[in-house]
């Protein structure tokens, strides 16, 4: 299940990625992207394991239910992005990380932990 569940995953979330990627009215540099791609595959596959399995299986993956959270994180995603570009300057000055965007970064790499935990303890339990 677990090679299965991360090859739904993963063609969702490049369909995601996509999509974002041509409805995006700024130009995305292939590092946002990337980004943006672990936020939501991480986030797609811990919410599509915890919850509740939707649609019919298709090879015994319940694929609707990464869809919709994938879906749901996307937007959610796009929506936060589309504010923060506003800030962007006032996160690096002179090539330097301030304060603000060195908070973002250690976010950053406590949700990928926490959701590889989760998604970790999902399949062990």
């Amino acid at each position: 299940m677990f090679f299965l569940d991360l090859l739904f995953v993963f063609f969702i979330t490049i369909l995601f990625v996509a999509i974002f990627n041509g409805v995006s009215r700024q130009q995305n540099s292939r590092d946002s992207l990337a980004v943006f791609f672990i936020i939501l595959l991480m986030a797609t596959w811990m919410g599509g394991l915890w919850i509740t399995p939707l649609g019919a299986p298709i090879f015994g993956v319940y694929w609707l239910s990464f869809f919709v959270v994938g879906l749901f994180i996307m937007m959610l995603l796009s929506a936060i992005i589309s504010i923060s570009d506003r800030n962007h300057r006032r996160y690096y000055k002179e090539g330097k990380y301030t304060d603000t965007a060195l908070v973002i970064d250690v976010f950053l790499w406590a949700f990928i932990i926490i959701t590889l935990g989760s998604i970790i303890f999902s399949y062990v339990f």
